[in-house]
């Protein structure tokens, strides 16, 4: 028997073979949930704390520091809360505009039940830095015997830190400071080479020659600052910089 396909045995045929394509496509033995695959694991915040430390290193302000970091859970958070998750929770830094000893991750999971969680944590940084070794007098150089490096957590250092001692040597402490105790750019300062009242050497520099006058220093000054002199012959007050022991340099 020939079966001859026309415009009205066509129409016949399509509703069938989309019914057909359509239990395909449909079937039920397709129809697979992929979160399903796996095993459903139950977290506690504890078990969370190397990824929310892997986490917290990838930030680019850590990374010098990544070998350095400790992370703790706030004493406030229950630790054997169990949240079960089919993968690992998403981790996220919630409300941060910067790295601080208190952060709060949210761990997030949408299998096999949605929840979200806020965990508290303690972040610290125990960084080596520089040290009294001794106690340090007001005003008297800094020599390397009186130094010391030890391991300190560097987010409770408002004033900054020193992480080796060439900076520090020479310096000049602004108060007496403590063994065991920071040095940071507040606690101390260079030695004043020029100090108020002083006569210092003003030498004016001028294209292919230099004038050298005696002045008056208005004011304390490093090496490198910038100071106020009275010209004693000319009377006139200008601003020089300290280029060494009571000495002024004028460039014009």
């Amino acid at each position: 028997m020939r079966f001859v396909v026309n415009k009205k045995n066509l129409l016949l045929l399509l509703p069938l073979s989309a019914t057909v394509v359509c239990a395909e496509v449909f079937s039920p033995e397709l129809l697979v949930d992929n979160r399903s695959s796996g095993t459903i694991q139950h977290y506690s915040a504890q078990s969370l704390l190397p990824a929310i430390t892997q986490l917290l290193v990838s930030n680019p302000f850590l990374e010098k520091y990544a070998s350095y970091v400790s992370v703790k859970l706030s004493p406030t958070h229950p630790v054997n809360t169990q949240m079960a998750c089919l993968h690992s929770p998403h981790l996220s830094l919630l409300n941060s505009t910067g790295i601080k000893s208190r952060l709060t991750i949210q761990a997030e999971c949408d299998y096999p039940n949605p929840w979200k969680q806020r965990i508290p944590i303690q972040l610290s940084i125990y960084y080596p830095v520089v040290t009294a070794q001794e106690p340090l007098q007001r005003g008297k150089p800094i020599t390397e015997s009186q130094l010391s490096i030890k391991p300190t957590d560097i987010l409770s250092l408002r004033d900054g830190f020193f992480d080796n001692t060439t900076p520090v040597l020479g310096q000049i402490p602004k108060q007496s400071i403590a063994p065991g105790h920071p040095l940071s750019q507040n606690n101390i300062e260079a030695p004043k080479l020029v100090k108020r009242g002083n006569f210092v050497s003003i030498v004016t520099h001028r294209p292919g020659f230099a004038i050298e006058a005696q002045g008056k220093a208005l004011g304390d000054g490093a090496l490198g600052a910038k100071i106020k002199v009275e010209n004693m012959e000319s009377k006139r007050i200008i601003e020089g910089i300290v280029t060494g022991p009571e000495k002024i340099e004028l460039f014009l």
